[in-house]
Order: structure tokens, then C-alpha cells, then sequence
């Protein structure tokens, strides 16, 4: 295999972080062209990785978290509605939920790297909420703000605990918020304290929907309905148990599309961005997206 062109868009806040500078040239000694670029207050991720793939890169790396994966994947997706690009992630963030769904290890740079230039790539799954593009989750209700809340300072020293401790002590004062769930199915009104549309396995820290695969063309749909402190046990339990046994009290299915409409306040996070609106349109793109992935069936 001849050398490939690749080009890290690298989140600024991570710049600095001198094992980048490591991982590049170890990518530049196997015989590949590697350039970053740097996000700024001018030039995001979305627009960085939209003009990569315009100049006909060959493989544009997301360098951040889950929120600069999130700005790739959809300036790739606004190049083209079948990108030829292939996508790989250098994981730096705080949770890397998406790169752990993908087998990717959060502390090996020069691995992630050197995955991204030389593998064959596999096209995967792409979501769609409304006229935004996900490739990890959709979560709403406590587990959105959690997400919300948790502090950069905490994520800094914490990493992807911050956000299960700020979950944690968001669980102990139970909130239900009031939608109506449409799918294939028909309609469900009711109240509902979380509710996450997974394309990845993990979500704030956490292993959420470990059945997932990032190219079946389903989604994994978990809810919760309202619940008291009473019922958090076998809440935890559910999640701690899954998949080894169905559920009692988190209700688990696939699904191809989802329509959530807020029937009130409904705090909603689309690979932990914050998005407006109140119905929201969730859709599985089917093996879109040609992506940097390990040789695991389990992801597949």
C-alpha cells in the first residue's frame, strides 16, 4: 500500500500536548504525508475537516474529544452525502466515548494515528437528528444534563468520571420529563427521566448500550421511565446487568428512526453538543462513513 495524505484536525485546547508532535512523525516514517491543523476561534473542526476532504485528503483525523469527533464527522458529511474520505479519531478528550464504541485506546496517540493512515477502512453507520449528523449518541433527559453540568475543570482532573459522578448525584433527585416517543412500533406518551438513540456503546464515561454495533443499520433505544429513589437499585442494576439478562426497568430495543417530541422542557445532547428544538427526527444512515476501525468483529 502506497503512502496516504492524512490531516489531524486538532481541537486548539489540545495544541500543546508534545506526544502529538511524536505520533506524527512516527505516521511520517512509515511513508505517509501528515499535516494538522489547529482549531481556532475563525476556523472550526467542521469547516477544517469540510475543506480537507474538498482538497481530496485521504484520511482526516478527528484530534479531541467527542465534540471535535462530533465537527468532523459532519463537515466530512457536508463535503459529501458519500464521503470517500476515510475518518479516524486521535482520542484527547475527556470521556472519548465514541473511540472506546470504536476499540480505539484513549492513551496511545501514535496507535491511533498510525490506525488511521494504514488501515483498509470500514464504512459504518451514520446518524441523523433533524439536519445534524451524530455518530455516537443522542442523549436526553438526565443524562444531557449531566452533561451539561459537568464542570471542564473536573473533566480536566476527573476524565470521563467527572461525568458519571455528575450523573450519579443528578439520579438521586429523580426528574421525569413528558414526551411523546414515535417509531415503527406506533406512539408512546409519557414521562421519562432518560432516554438515549446509540449508535456507540458508551455515553458520559459510561458502557450505556453494549448490544450496539457501529454498522447494522440500527440504533440502540434506551429509556427510563420516571422513577423513584426508591427504584434506583434495580435502575443500576439494569444497567450493570446488560446484557448479560433483558432488563426489568430500562426498556431496551432497536430501532431505524426516532422521533422524540418534548412536551415540555427536555434537555438534549447529540455526541454531548447541545441542540435546540423540541421534535427531533433521528434517522440511521447505513454504512456512510468510511472509517478508521481495529479488526474487531465485536464493533462490526
Amino acid at each position: 500500500m502506497g503512502g496516504r495524505s492524512v490531516r489531524v484536525i486538532l481541537n486548539g485546547g489540545k495544541a500543546s500536548e508534545n506526544h502529538i508532535e511524536t505520533a506524527v512523525e512516527a505516521v511520517r516514517r512509515r511513508g505517509h504525508t501528515i499535516d494538522v491543523r489547529t482549531t481556532s476561534r475563525t476556523d472550526g473542526a467542521e469547516d477544517l475537516s469540510r475543506q480537507a476532504a474538498e482538497e481530496g485528503i485521504d484520511v482526516v483525523v478527528a484530534g479531541g474529544g467527542d465534540g471535535t469527533v462530533n465537527e468532523v464527522a459532519n463537515g466530512l458529511m457536508a463535503a459529501s452525502a458519500e464521503p470517500e474520505v476515510t475518518m479516524g479519531v486521535l482520542p484527547l478528550g475527556s470521556a472519548n466515548d465514541f473511540a472506546r464504541s470504536c476499540g480505539i485506546p484513549p492513551r496511545d496517540p501514535g496507535g491511533a494515528l498510525l490506525l488511521a493512515a494504514s488501515v483498509e477502512p470500514t464504512r459504518i453507520d451514520v446518524g441523523r437528528v433533524n439536519q445534524r449528523y451524530f455518530l455516537n449518541s443522542v442523549i436526553g433527559g438526565l443524562g444531557a444534563k449531566a452533561t451539561f453540568r459537568t464542570s471542564e475543570w473536573s473533566k480536566r482532573w476527573l476524565g470521563g468520571a467527572a461525568y458519571r459522578i455528575t450523573g450519579t448525584l443528578g439520579a438521586l433527585r429523580p426528574v421525569a420529563y413528558p414526551v411523546q416517543v414515535r417509531t415503527s412500533d406506533g406512539v408512546e406518551r409519557a414521562p421519562l427521566s432518560f432516554i438515549a438513540v446509540m449508535n456507540g456503546r458508551w455515553a458520559g464515561g459510561t458502557l450505556i448500550a453494549s448490544r450496539a454495533k457501529l454498522r447494522d443499520g440500527m440504533f440502540d433505544l434506551l429509556s427510563v421511565p420516571a422513577y423513584s429513589l426508591g427504584d434506583l437499585p434495580a435502575l443500576l442494576s439494569d444497567f450493570r446487568a446488560l446484557p448479560r439478562r433483558s432488563p426489568s426497568f430500562v426498556r431496551y430495543e432497536q430501532r431505524e428512526w426516532v422521533e422524540i417530541e418534548a412536551l415540555g422542557e427536555l434537555p438534549i445532547s447529540p455526541d454531548g453538543e447541545r441542540i435546540c428544538g423540541s421534535t427531533l427526527r433521528i434517522d440511521i444512515l447505513k454504512q456512510r462513513l468510511p472509517f478508521a476501525l481495529p479488526a474487531a468483529e465485536a464493533v462490526c
